[in-house]
């Protein structure tokens, strides 16, 4: 069994750029799955938050990307 914890972390206007990341005992994501790639893309919600054009973080696994992750990534990167 696996167990999740999610954590909400209020950011920084100048740290929105590593928004939606995801640890595993403290290893991020990316760095667990190895075939993730991160780029950053428009966010029109952020950028609604912050009053600007804002990017935020997003991944991209097998060829899909993924704004927030999939269940299946998430699997994946657990061994299961």
């Amino acid at each position: 069994m696996v167990e999740v914890t999610f954590e909400e972390v209020l950011l920084k206007k100048e740290d929105v750029a590593g928004s939606n990341a995801i640890f595993f005992n403290g290893v991020v994501f990316e760095d667990v799955l190895l075939r993730l790639r991160v780029s950053h893309n428009a966010c029109s919600c952020c950028s609604g938050l912050l009053g600007e054009e804002t990017c935020c973080r997003t991944v991209e696994h097998e060829e899909e990307v993924l704004a927030s992750l999939v269940r299946r990534a998430l699997r994946k990167a657990a061994g299961l």
